[in-house]
């Protein structure tokens, strides 16, 4: 039976908003509640004499297979802020820069199983924010994009029916392009096999009062940027960035140079006359540096290079930031 994924921007932390806007067709829904509780333990008795409600809060993953729509409400969630956003003409095509801000974004989420006994409820999770996004893209597969989620609270609802699901194909790696490059280069890596990258920004879950067991507000903490690929061993240029920075080094020295990393995902063709030539999805990331080079030496098979990276600050998008966004779609507003 089908069941979706429904979000609504909200304005005031822990208010609800009711109808939802945006419904998703998305692989897995992981939201649920946890409460803690409190104990008092005992030295007479074996186990804990008493037991009080603790910390409350919602957790869990949003998977989904990415494409330039179903991207759009998340990413703004997850990055905060107003994205730039350009139209092109009057063709109602539009492209989205995400950057990240600590004006933070949230919304109200529904999950809503459409299954006998539960079909007229759903489960309502009040003021979620995205505290981590894992691109995936793998030869041969959809591209892949999984949300880390932290709620307040949850409630019981009546079952929202299900709105206009966006018809855009999803990605696949086979459209994309991964370019990686010092200033004023840009070669293309060809031999990528698969690529994961992971966006982070680390938002307490512990922001409680003594008065109340539920979170009081979100506080926007640290980026990070970090992921690895795996390349087809076909020469030494990531061995080259890993030691000096520039494929022809040879050795290791002391601060090797950063890297650009720029993931350019693309889709569907956008109607014409367009500048913006189709669906797309661009990540940029200015600054990374490779911790790791692994390639084992297997028989004769053929060998496969593991390259892990970090990432920092850097110029991109007219600003400096980890990384930016870049969403090409029809859609008017995030």
């Amino acid at each position: 039976m089908p069941r979706h994924l429904a979000i609504a921007d909200e304005t005031i932390f822990g208010t609800p908003v009711t109808p939802p806007t945006t419904f998703l067709d998305v692989r897995s829904i992981g939201l649920h509640p946890e409460r803690e509780f409190i104990s008092a333990p005992s030295m007479i008795y074996s186990g804990p004499q008493y037991m009080a409600p603790g910390q409350y809060k919602c957790l869990g993953d949003i998977a989904m297979w990415a494409s330039a729509d179903n991207l759009m409400k998340l990413f703004k969630h997850l990055f905060g802020g107003t994205p730039s956003s350009t139209q092109d003409g009057t063709t109602g095509n539009y492209a989205h820069v995400f950057t990240p801000s600590d004006t933070l974004k949230f919304g109200t989420y529904y999950k809503v199983p459409d299954v006998c006994a539960v079909v007229t409820s759903a489960q309502q999770f009040i003021s979620c924010i995205p505290i981590s996004m894992r691109i995936e893209a793998r030869t041969g597969d959809p591209v892949s994009a999984t949300f880390s989620m932290l709620g307040q609270k949850d409630a019981k609802v009546s079952a929202t029916a299900l709105g206009t699901v966006s018809t855009v194909r999803p990605f696949f790696a086979i459209d994309g392009k991964l370019y990686w490059a010092q200033p004023g280069q840009t070669p293309e890596i060809t031999n990528v096999d698969s690529i994961s990258l992971t966006y982070a920004r680390k938002i307490p879950d512990d922001m409680y009062a003594m008065t109340d067991y539920l979170l009081k507000c979100f506080v926007p903490g640290e980026g990070t940027l970090e992921g690895e690929m795996d390349l087809l061993f076909s020469d030494w240029d990531a061995h080259g960035y890993f030691w000096t920075g520039v494929s022809s080094g040879a050795a290791p020295i002391q601060a090797p140079v950063s890297v650009a990393l720029d993931l350019d995902l693309n889709g569907d063709a956008l109607p014409t006359p367009a500048i913006l030539l189709k669906y797309r999805c661009r990540i940029l990331c200015p600054n990374i540096v490779l911790t790791a080079v692994d390639a084992p030496v297997e028989l004769r098979n053929k060998i496969m290079q593991t390259v892990s990276f970090k990432g920092y600050r850097g110029t991109v998008s007219g600003g400096t930031h980890l990384l930016s966004a870049t969403l090409q779609n029809r859609i008017t507003t995030p």
